[in-house]
């Protein structure tokens, strides 16, 4: 079973297990945050264990059995619904984990391949037209 340590931005660290039986996540792995793009949206750097490469990733949070819910079916639209799509139109899924804070509170996250698109290759307006166009012909 796949499992996460994740070192929060305030030094915290909370302990995940895949919370998924799908096959879809790595080994055990290592986040760190590196900086907020939001409340609940972190960029991190992840490290497999016995993998001497770190990638920057998103990792989206989840506190409490609302926010638990919508997360896991965030999860479930990307496994299921966008799977084909996964690494072209949308990020690819790297997995949704379940884990408590060390106060012992319910948490859950799921982590996102972290990619920045090439903006000078849209700087062109015609080439930009014909990936808008693509990009909604494949959704």
């Amino acid at each position: 079973m796949s499992t996460l340590h994740l070192e929060r931005e305030n030094g915290e660290v909370c302990d995940f297990r895949a919370g998924s039986s799908d096959g879809t996540g790595h080994s055990d792995q290592e986040a760190v945050f590196r900086y907020s793009l939001s409340k609940n949206v972190f960029i991190a750097t992840l490290n497999s264990t016995g993998e001497d490469t770190t990638k920057q990733v998103v990792v989206k949070l989840a506190h409490g059995p609302d926010e638990m819910k919508a997360l896991e079916h965030e999860y479930w639209i990307y496994s299921e619904k966008l799977a084909h799509l996964q690494g072209s139109v949308v990020p690819q899924c790297m997995g949704f984990f379940i884990g408590s804070t060390p106060s012992n509170d319910d948490i859950s996250c799921m982590v996102l391949e972290y990619c920045v698109p090439d903006l000078t290759e849209l700087l062109d307006e015609e080439k930009y037209r014909w990936v808008t166009l693509f990009f909604m012909c494949v959704v």
